[in-house]
């Protein structure tokens, strides 16, 4: 995501429609409905390992303080409540962000690109969409 397109959705209006198109999208194939979410939950942490020995993981406590709140609200509407939605930042300076199953990854850069809670609500959004969708099964 470019923070110049983010910072483009600037209307309360916008952004919650915005949010709630992420959060509803419609599932992926039926091929990636067959996939356990054992075996989901496994690739996300053998992720998630790889991405804690490169490129490692901040300590940004503002960015949590202000993304976490705005993830718990999200998550009520994922449709897959019992998932872990964890948040990690990443020691990168690009504006970016990811997602596999049960992880949500932001960059440092993306923590210091100044967004409000509107254009985090719309990125975490549209991340939580991919582990609710299945879509990296």
């Amino acid at each position: 995501m470019v923070v110049k397109d983010v910072r483009e959705m600037r209307t309360g209006r916008l952004a919650a429609l915005a949010v709630m198109v992420a959060v509803l999208l419609p599932a992926s194939p039926a091929a990636a409905q067959m996939v356990s979410e054992a075996r989901e939950l496994a690739v996300g942490q053998a992720v998630a390992r790889n991405f804690e020995k490169r490129p490692g993981f901040a300590e940004n406590k503002a960015c949590a303080e202000q993304i976490l709140p705005i993830r718990d609200a999200l998550v009520p509407h994922s449709g897959r409540l019992h998932l872990p939605y964890r948040v990690h930042i990443l020691k990168l300076q690009e504006p970016n962000a990811a997602a596999v199953p049960g992880f949500v990854f932001v960059t440092n850069g993306m923590c210091q690109a100044g967004l409000s809670n509107h254009e985090w609500a719309f990125l975490l959004a549209h991340e939580i969409g991919h582990i609710a969708g299945k879509h990296t099964a």
